[in-house]
């Protein structure tokens, strides 16, 4: 079984976050977040459950760094039913909804 780093993203902390009005903060974290994942190798995996982040690894050119709950749990040989936002089904339209505007604005060839 290949091995991989993963970094992963939940909604439960993004809800709490907005409860305790440390949104904003959050939000320069993820930026932190990502910045760090660009500047490492390609050996780094984002799993989310926010289309935002799979648009953006999409945009960037880097769509095969997002890898959906679901794909993680297939790849460790467990199988679960997911909510949509969990699904690689998910994961891949984001990305690809990204990889297009990347395309569409010059981002990426």
């Amino acid at each position: 079984m290949k091995k991989f780093r993963c970094l992963l993203l939940d909604a439960g902390p993004i809800i709490e976050l907005h409860r305790l009005e440390l949104w904003g903060d959050f939000l320069n974290a993820a930026k932190l977040t990502l910045a760090f994942l660009f500047s490492q190798d390609g050996s780094w995996k984002v799993c989310a459950a926010d289309k935002a982040v799979y648009r953006v690894l999409g945009y960037l050119g880097r769509g095969e760094q997002g890898i959906s709950l679901e794909e993680i749990f297939r790849k460790v040989g467990l199988s679960r039913t997911f909510e949509w936002r969990f699904t690689e089904q998910f994961q891949k339209k984001y990305t690809s909804e990204g990889k297009t505007e990347g395309i569409q604005r010059g981002r990426i060839h």
